[in-house]
């Protein structure tokens, strides 16, 4: 009984972590704000890889400059900062991916991803890739039926120092990868009332899928 009980328990974590809706987000990115993503046929990338896109706007463009955790990476050049604060959404259309991994062990499966997005036929005018990682505590001992899984952008840590408090549960504590690529077309691209925004994601293995997201003008 007990080692059924663990295995569900288990389970309901990975599907949690999976699902990532409300949890793996950053300030200024809401889950509600996703857009709305096409049905995809079933590939190997696909059950390891999700993502995620989100219109941008002057509000949570300026929220994604001002995150800290944008920069704490040594992968992120000083140029691509300064290129990121240097753009703007003047007769442009803007968009955030978030790809992740839908397994614990989530930089091995981001290693070495390409993405290439379109819109309509355009190809984007600008695209920058940066590395996202939350840091994630999940309180073992609260119960299934409580919230026990809490993941915070890895900075500012301030916000998550309360969590490092010594308490009654057991608390497991790692850190989870995530990619971030602002794109940026020119608004001739968007001529249309209704164009899907298209994500191709391909790997190491050559696998590839395809990601459609609704774009309605």
């Amino acid at each position: 009984m007990k080692i059924i009980l663990r295995s569900s328990l288990s389970f309901l974590i990975l599907f949690m972590i999976s699902c990532n809706d409300g949890r793996f987000v950053s300030p200024g990115i809401r889950s509600n704000i996703y857009l709305k993503e096409n049905l995809r046929s079933s590939s190997p990338i696909d059950n390891k890889i999700f993502v995620k896109a989100v219109r941008l706007n002057p509000d949570n463009f300026e929220s994604i400059k001002e995150d800290a955790n944008n920069y704490t990476d040594t992968k992120v050049t000083k140029e691509e900062v300064e290129k990121l604060f240097n753009l703007d959404l003047k007769s442009r259309i803007g968009f955030l991916l978030i790809i992740g991994s839908r397994r614990r062990d989530s930089k091995s499966e981001l290693v070495n991803l390409s993405v290439e997005p379109k819109l309509s036929d355009c190809l984007p005018a600008e695209k920058i890739v940066f590395p996202y990682t939350f840091i994630v505590f999940d309180r073992l001992d609260l119960g299934i039926l409580r919230p026990h899984i809490f993941a915070y952008p890895k900075y500012p840590s301030e916000s998550y120092s309360w969590q490092y408090e010594p308490t009654a549960s057991n608390v497991d504590i790692w850190t989870k990868e995530t990619l971030r690529v602002l794109i940026f077309f020119p608004e001739s691209c968007f001529s249309q009332k209704n164009i899907p925004l298209i994500v191709e994601i391909s790997d190491q293995e050559k696998n590839k899928n395809s990601y459609s997201f609704n774009i309605i003008r």
